[in-house]
């Protein structure tokens, strides 16, 4: 009897080792997750990507400037960067939680591997030690040949553990949900064809998004590198107060968004022979940056005076609804401080913030083609078609090529990125992405 009972204990411990995995340590309350399937396998197929390859290997090299780092940082302790790294070669599996109100708690799974514990200390001298000096603190929870961090270990371990991913459409790469108040989301991105593509499907809380009527997010003229065009805009800023805080003044964001129903971004790149005529300096390159952000909205360039007064901003009125305002970034002495002009002006229902005055912005456009005119946009969408909602479209190629010696790499014409949102109806919104 004891035999028998000897020999089921360790069958079932067997199976339930044999068929547990990340997705069995992540809480079925979370907010947020991301399950990275073979890790390391998935980093192998994305260098395929073109655009990926001439960022990691042959243009850019990130890579071999990330192994000279990893190899510089571990030679102060004891710690083999090989086999720091080759624990990589397992799942991982990242997500958010929600202990109370607004109060959100991160956590990551890594496993199967070798050796957790060694993978554990190497992992707090080189990373989790620095966190605590930030105040961001994470708890070890071991499991067999599984690692997990939290930074709430109570409200974890008193969580039910364990999601299911149905229909999984790949071997290797990325799977993601968002199960927040206002968007419930699904999606993956994995390589195929050489090429990382993805879709979601999901749905937004109407009563929290302004959602304005569907238009083709591609008929404009594009600048050249970087377009964007939304009509998904938020009501309440507030949850993202500190995230657009990096950014931007907060107060200026929420008096031009509250009542906004669509926004745009295009940006451009133009190599410099000389600094006086640029904006920004890039590896021994001068580069200028023209760029504007449109807003759809009520707000007038009166209602923005008050916020650039609060911060010492500086402007000068140049005609009706027109100003130019200067922001200033402090260095670390004087000699590093940054000033910058930018132009704000009012044209029919759109308020206009841009590096260049009314006269290079009207200029500027009409030099350009279309966004759905631009051979790259042309390839990509050819993929996936094109967005009513929102649309995200960079053009690796136009800025590559501005940078001679990642442009002497090229083995493309069509490096770069699209990331289309259509609206369904009832709620329910669609996303693909696609990166050449």
């Amino acid at each position: 009897m004891k035999k028998i009972f000897l020999i089921t204990a360790l069958v079932t411990v067997f199976v339930l080792s044999a068929f547990s995995g990340v997705l069995d340590y992540i809480p079925a309350n979370n907010k947020a997750l991301v399950y990275v399937n073979n890790l390391a396998e998935s980093y192998a197929e994305l260098k395929t990507v073109p655009s990926f390859d001439l960022l990691l290997v042959s243009g850019v090299g990130l890579e071999g400037y990330a192994m000279m780092y990893s190899e510089l940082l571990t030679s102060g302790f004891d710690i083999d960067p090989e086999i720091f790294w080759s624990s990589f070669e397992t799942d991982i599996g990242f997500f958010i939680q929600e202990p109370s109100d607004n109060v959100y708690s991160t956590g990551i799974v890594f496993g199967p591997m070798k050796d957790v514990k060694t993978f554990y200390d190497d992992l707090n001298i080189l990373v989790l030690e620095t966190l605590r000096e930030l105040q961001i603190t994470f708890t070890p929870i071991f499991k067999g040949d599984y690692l997990i961090l939290v930074q709430d270990d109570v409200f974890y371990k008193a969580s039910k553990l364990g999601v299911k991913i149905e229909n999984k459409p790949f071997e290797n790469g990325i799977y993601y949900e968002i199960n927040s108040s206002d968007i419930k989301n699904t999606g993956y991105f994995y390589v195929k064809d050489n090429e990382l593509v993805g879709k979601s499907t999901g749905s937004v809380n109407e009563d929290e998004v302004a959602l304005s009527k569907k238009a083709d997010k591609s008929d404009s003229q594009f600048l050249g590198a970087i377009y964007g065009n939304t009509s998904f805009l938020p009501k309440d800023l507030s949850r993202f107060s500190e995230y657009i805080k990096i950014f931007a003044d907060y107060n200026l964001a929420e008096s031009l968004l509250k009542s906004s129903s669509n926004a745009e971004i295009n940006v451009g790149i133009e190599s410099e022979e000389y600094e006086t005529d640029a904006d920004f300096y890039f590896f021994s390159m001068y580069l200028k940056i023209p760029s504007y952000i449109k807003i759809n909205t009520e707000s007038t360039v009166s209602d923005v005076l008050p916020i650039l007064e609060e911060n010492d901003a500086e402007y000068v009125n140049l005609g009706d609804n027109y100003i130019k305002f200067n922001v200033k970034t402090d260095g670390e002495n004087d000699s590093q401080n940054i000033s910058k002009d930018f132009y704000l002006w009012k044209d029919g229902n759109n308020i206009f913030i841009s590096s260049m005055d009314k006269e290079a912005y009207n200029k500027a456009l009409s030099e350009k083609e279309k966004v759905s005119d631009n051979k790259v946009f042309k390839y990509l969408s050819g993929k996936i078609g094109t967005a009513d909602m929102s649309t995200l479209f960079i053009n690796f190629s136009e800025i590559f090529k501005n940078i001679d010696y990642i442009a002497e790499s090229f083995t493309d014409d069509n490096y770069g990125m699209l990331l289309n949102v259509n609206y369904l109806g009832e709620g329910r919104i669609e996303t693909e992405f696609i990166i050449h």
